[in-house]
């Protein structure tokens, strides 16, 4: 079991932000709310198990430096592919719109990593959503299900 436990408040693309459950939570510094990764894909409601993933400094420099040159090269490709499906003259303007596109897509993620996770060097992330229990009573009272039928 997880040190940290508690329920999903707010949701907004990976991040997610959750209330802390203090009595399940054994970790005693920490604030009754926290802004976490979320790759579990939780949502609104779902109570969750948190830890700390750490992030090292060659993976960091990777996402930061290295996914912003991979989204560009990835534009310029799939901008030529585009021009050679469509037969256009001059390929280049697709190569230069996808990877402006691409490019700032990657751009963008590699910022918000690099604000979130690797200047602390480590980052809250949802481990694992617990199951919800449902009650299936096919129709039946409280009584006929304990067994006290009449």
């Amino acid at each position: 079991m997880a040190d940290i436990v508690g329920i999903v408040v707010d949701k907004k693309g990976e991040r997610a932000r959750v209330k802390i459950d203090m009595e399940r939570t054994t970790v005693k510094k920490i604030g009754s709310y926290a802004d976490v990764w979320n790759p579990a894909g939780a949502n609104v409601g779902d109570r969750v198990e948190l830890d700390y993933k750490e992030v090292t400094k060659k993976h960091g420099n990777f996402v930061v430096y290295g996914f912003p040159i991979l989204g560009i090269l990835a534009g310029g490709v799939s901008g030529n592919s585009l021009a050679i499906f469509f037969k256009w003259e001059t390929p280049w303007y697709a190569m230069l719109g996808g990877a402006l596109l691409w490019g700032g897509v990657a751009y963008n993620y590699a910022k918000i990593f690099n604000r979130d996770a690797f200047r602390a060097g480590q980052q809250l992330t949802v481990i694992r959503v617990e199951p919800m229990e449902f009650v299936i009573n096919m129709g039946k009272t409280e009584d006929e299900q304990e067994g006290n039928e009449e």
